[in-house]
């Protein structure tokens, strides 16, 4: 009897893992495109290769909202960040869009995760209410920059 429910409950254990880290492990396209608005923190407006405009949400972090503490400083650094060069946006598995139908996507810069960066700088919060392949990495640096209090973290009550 014991071993009968082991196998069943292994069973539904392996079954549940190997869906969600198939579609975690599909393959990322990544797009090269220019950006030509900040908008806040975790939003910018890109020009696609194509010519396609598109608004963009970087995948897993989340920025303050206007008047919200540090809105002004998450803006300007990214804008530091991303203006004038070219990045890369990467697919993530999943949703492709939110509910505001942005595009959802990893922004990089030269092989650097834009996204990871705000979080380890101090300038974006980790975004646990979206799912992605990043979660758990984006969780440990924020905890990180939270230890120490950059950012936001030592300016803002939260």
């Amino acid at each position: 009897m014991n071993r009968s429910i082991c196998i069943t409950l292994w069973a539904i254990l392996l079954t549940s893992c190997s869906s969600q880290s198939d579609v975690f492990n599909a393959p990322f396209i990544p797009e090269s495109s220019t950006v030509y608005r900040i908008i806040d923190g975790d939003t910018i407006e890109v020009l696609l290769k194509d010519g396609t405009e598109e608004t963009v949400r970087i995948i897993g972090i989340d920025t303050p909202e206007y008047e919200e503490c540090y809105f002004d400083e998450a803006t300007m650094y990214l804008r530091k960040l991303i203006s004038d060069v070219e990045i890369v946006l990467q697919e993530q598995p999943g949703d492709d869009r939110d509910k505001y139908d942005r595009l959802l996507r990893y922004v990089h810069i030269d092989g650097v995760d834009i996204g990871l960066q705000l979080l380890h700088d101090g300038y974006a919060r980790n975004y646990p209410w979206f799912e992605h392949p990043r979660a758990e990495e984006y969780k440990g640096v924020e905890l990180k920059a939270q230890r120490v209090g950059v950012g936001l973290w030592g300016e803002c009550d939260s």
